[in-house]
Order: C-alpha cells, then sequence, then structure tokens
C-alpha cells in the first residue's frame, strides 16, 4: 500500500514563497538512503524549513552545520534521531515542527535506513 503525503499552505496575500522538492535528487527525484549514511539536505543558511518524508523504512538521521559540514556523530541503525516512515517530520518556525527544537532548519542533515533501502523525500522553504 503506498501512503499519499497531503501538504497544506496557507499563503497571505501578497507573500511569495518557494518551495524546493527533494533538492538533493536527480529531477527532483526522491534520495535513496540505505545502510550507509547519505547526506539527504545540505545545510544552507537562507533555508527556513524543511519537512522529510521516509517512504517504506524507518531512518536514522544526524544533523550538521548550517555550512554543509556533517554531522559530529554519523548516524548509524542505532544512533541518531528516529524517522519513522508513515510521519512527515518538519523542522522549522512555530508549533509543526516534531523534530527536537534544537535543530535549526537550515542544518545539514544526514540519514541512514534501519533496514532495507527506502526513498527519501524532502520539502525546503524557501
Amino acid at each position: 500500500m503506498k501512503a499519499k503525503i497531503a501538504i497544506a499552505l496557507l499563503l497571505l496575500s501578497g507573500a511569495a514563497y518557494a518551495l524546493t522538492v527533494n533538492p538533493l535528487g536527480t529531477t527532483a527525484a526522491p534520495i535513496s538512503v540505505s545502510n550507509s549514511a547519505v547526506k539527504v539536505l545540505a545545510g544552507s543558511t537562507s533555508r527556513k524549513s524543511w519537512s522529510l518524508y521516509s517512504e517504506t523504512v524507518n531512518i536514522r538521521c544526524n544533523f550538521g552545520g548550517n555550512n554543509d559540514s556533517a554531522p559530529t556523530v554519523t548516524p548509524t541503525t542505532t544512533r541518531g534521531f528516529l524517522m519513522a516512515t508513515g510521519i512527515v517530520y518538519t523542522v522549522g518556525p512555530g508549533p509543526n515542527s516534531n523534530v527536537p527544537a534544537s535543530n535549526d532548519p537550515q542544518a545539514r542533515v544526514d540519514c541512514i535506513s534501519t533496514g532495507a533501502a527506502t526513498n527519501v523525500d524532502i520539502i525546503t522553504s524557501p
């Protein structure tokens, strides 16, 4: 069974928003995450928020710098923030964040699968 992702955006009159889908994927394709850590989101000082979704398998992620430096602890199947499949994880301002508040939305994100390979989808703003 394939999961569907629904994203609702509230756009204020006169405001402009730019969303980027899978910025590190080829032609916006999801990023394949398997049994070795991979960068799924580059660090960026201009990013305001991001959302991440693992399609089929739980993943673990750790966070690096906004200058794209790697995390000090590489994620493994037992280390890092657990992101369960089927849940959209969001980092950004306001009450919609469901990742620890200490994680800056501008930080680099590296992840590893806890099982078989999975595709990871990301949306960033701006």
